[in-house]
């Protein structure tokens, strides 16, 4: 079993995915759960975390 630890890169290309995402956004007065930029941002913002804490688990 091969065990793939997250780069430095990714964790800064899935940051930089997250602020291209934030300009998408026009904080339209109506915002909900459901709007195909919250979803995208929450999913990011999920798959940056994961990624982090890989990389800080990996790198004790």
């Amino acid at each position: 079993m091969v065990i793939v630890t997250p780069e430095n890169d990714d964790i800064k290309n899935v940051e930089s995915a997250i602020r291209a995402i934030n300009k998408l956004c026009g904080h339209c007065s109506i915002c909900s759960s459901q709007c195909p930029v919250a979803v995208a941002r929450r999913a990011m913002e999920s798959l940056c975390y994961d990624l982090q804490r890989t990389h800080d688990e990996n790198n004790m």
